[in-house]
């Protein structure tokens, strides 16, 4: 299905893109934008609009941009970020219908061979922040849970006998005198003081689980922390070298379900800790005996879970991984 890509915006909603597939011509489209009645004091206003004649490009574009959907085809993004979203899906594209291992490897361009652009840093930056502090917020809820399930709750039966002591007791001093009261309250002395020991022994047990419980949280919320830098870290992304490259293929298992590629495992080198961010592939299909070159966008996920990365749908059956470039962010 041919059509065009439109880049929609609206005054009424500030931070916000919407993004289309339309067979509409752009005239005809803006013309049946603001007919359509709607309760905006603004109206709508077509920013970049681009001709596809491949469906699965606005398919991958909005795969791209689902971590920031808001709903109804608008996203929490800016016009320009959008554009350069479609223009990366574009370029990849072209690469997907590769013949060979070498014209694969040639199709890499040369701005993807060089570090990120500041555009992408800024993404990245915003999306390891975001995940950073929901990582964070969650262990703090789980923690928060436990920490509500540790109180003291003292032994039934020390307060029915504590009960049944006081009753016998106040029937005996209003009934008989001498020695019988003196026992009786030496009795009920002992125990109110083991009761009130039994209480004191409870709050202390339950104020180091507390403290233990508290600990674990703190030690998890640092390894979130060392995981995820802040705003006013410096991080750098940078292109692997060869070698790094050859501990990665050996690091990573690449799965293909239906199309979908989901990588497991990870890289640490002994003199650094690069989180990859973005991976080249070149893909040996067993069966049509031929390659593609694929760039497969990592999506982070907290403390190093199974990462998701790009749909290649037309990816089917066995295949043998060969990593040509990978990217990622270290931080200083």
């Amino acid at each position: 299905m041919s059509g065009w890509i439109y880049i929609i915006t609206n005054l009424a909603m500030p931070d916000l893109v919407k993004v289309e597939l339309s067979n509409q011509q752009p005239e005809a489209k803006e013309l049946a934008l603001n007919q359509d009645e709607n309760d905006l004091p603004f109206p709508f206003v077509i920013e970049h609009k681009v001709a596809i004649t491949v469906p699965q490009i606005f398919r991958r574009l909005k795969e791209q941009l689902v971590v920031f959907d808001a709903g109804k085809g608008w996203y929490r993004r800016k016009v320009s970020q959008v554009i350069f979203s479609l223009s990366n899906v574009q370029k990849d594209e072209s690469r997907y219908t590769g013949h060979n291992g070498s014209e694969a490897d040639k199709r890499l361009s040369d701005e993807e061979r060089n570090l990120a652009s500041a555009q992408e840093v800024q993404e990245w930056r915003s999306y390891i922040g975001v995940q950073g502090f929901y990582a964070e917020q969650n262990i703090k809820k789980r923690y928060k849970i436990m920490l509500e399930a540790t109180y003291y709750e003292p032994s039934v039966w020390k307060y029915c006998l504590f009960t049944f002591i006081t009753i016998l007791l106040l029937i005996e001093f209003l009934e008989v005198g001498g020695s019988v009261l003196f026992w009786g309250i030496l009795t009920l002395s002992i125990v109110i003081l083991l009761l009130i020991k039994e209480y004191l022994d409870g709050r202390k047990q339950v104020e180091f689980e507390q403290l233990r419980i508290k600990a674990q949280c703190t030690a998890e919320i640092a390894q979130v922390r060392a995981k995820f830098p802040d705003d006013s870290e410096e991080i750098s992304f940078e292109r692997l070298q060869d070698e790094e490259i050859e501990q990665l293929s050996v690091s990573l298992n690449f799965e293909n379900k239906e199309g979908r590629f989901f990588l497991v495992g990870g890289m640490v080198n002994k003199n650094r800790t690069v989180t990859i961010t973005k991976v080249f592939l070149q893909l040996e299909l067993e069966k049509e005996k031929r390659f593609v070159s694929v760039k497969l966008q990592m999506y982070l996920l907290p403390l190093g879970k199974v990462e998701i990365m790009e749909s290649v749908p037309e990816i089917e059956g066995q295949f043998k991984c060969k990593i040509i470039q990978a990217h990622g962010y270290v931080r200083a």
